[in-house]
């Protein structure tokens, strides 16, 4: 799949516009494909010892919150919608950023955090991510960390940083909820991928309104723009003077965010949500893990094309 790297800026608001957002619009879809546990997400609750008090950093609808009647679960995520879920199932669980934790240092006995990390833009991000779910850990208690794996039994991406569409019928669209039809002039859409599905091995069930197949990254990088002595400003292409530059790279700007925009197919009536994520290659994952400090790796391995850390 060709691809080219995301912009290293700008981090929260890529995350906010491609991840907030988005889980919040498709919360109540989603949540109905999401209900089958990893056997390796089980396995680790499921070991934990009666009385322990566990983190699930990003939890979702909460498929995992029920699994040890023994331990007592707290689950939080970004998302108010999915949230809103978990507590009319009866789970403890609250709105909150995996950036800043509310919750006091060394309180829990064991922290997990699936399929959440692969959706931070930048590598500062990152490692400030798993510095915060350390930090929440106590001294000797276990960390389990998921994400999706860039290497892939079936499927070859040429870049780590893709777009994930998500297509919603439009049953489950709120009335208020931001959208727009692919046929209106100022949308610029992004270059679809080719590939097969991109399978979140999570989950066994399927549907005809989700896809999850990459959409390539449209960074502009036709200019790469140097001062000349004559004030003009010259890069690949033709030479541009500094304010034609600016706008143009303004106006390439504002396309590349319209592009990520949710898009309505008038013809079938999904609006497509693109989330994005960053494809981990191996050792990436144990490699953050170590400059964030403070845990010590027993496992760095993959499952089913997921990477994990343990």
């Amino acid at each position: 799949v060709k691809g080219e790297l995301m912009p290293t800026n700008g981090g929260q608001r890529l995350e906010n516009e491609n991840v907030h957002v988005v889980y919040d619009a498709i919360a109540s879809h989603f949540s109905e494909t999401r209900y089958k546990p990893w056997p390796l997400v089980e396995q680790f609750v499921q070991s934990q010892s009666a009385g322990a008090l566990i983190a699930d950093v990003g939890c979702g609808n909460g498929k995992y919150l029920h699994l040890n009647p023994t331990a007592y679960m707290v689950g939080s995520d970004r998302s108010s919608e999915l949230i809103g879920i978990c507590k009319t199932r009866g789970f403890e669980a609250l709105v909150a950023d995996m950036m800043h934790l509310p919750y006091r240092s060394n309180c829990f006995d064991a922290v997990m955090s699936i399929a959440v990390l692969h959706h931070i833009s930048t590598r500062e991000r990152r490692i400030h991510a798993i510095r915060e779910l350390v930090r929440v850990l106590r001294p000797g208690g276990t960390l389990l960390i998921t994400v999706w794996a860039l290497e892939q039994k079936d499927k070859t991406y040429e870049a780590q940083d893709v777009f994930i569409p998500w297509k919603l019928q439009q049953k489950y669209l709120k009335k208020d909820e931001p959208h727009q039809s692919q046929e209106e002039p100022t949308t610029t859409p992004t270059q679809q991928s080719t590939a097969s599905s991109l399978t979140d091995t999570t989950n066994t069930n399927t549907t005809t309104a989700t896809t999850d197949t990459p959409t390539t990254s449209t960074t502009d990088t036709s200019v790469a723009a140097t001062q000349s002595k004559d004030g003009e400003w010259k890069g690949k292409g033709p030479r541009l003077d500094r304010e034609e530059w600016k706008k143009k790279k303004k106006e390439d700007r504002r396309q590349q965010r319209a592009a990520r925009k949710p898009q309505t197919d008038r013809d079938t009536q999904m609006v497509t949500f693109n989330r994005y994520y960053h494809l981990y290659v191996d050792g990436e994952l144990a490699e953050l893990a170590a400059e964030a400090g403070g845990v010590v790796v027993d496992k760095a391995e993959c499952d089913h094309e997921n990477w994990y850390l343990l």
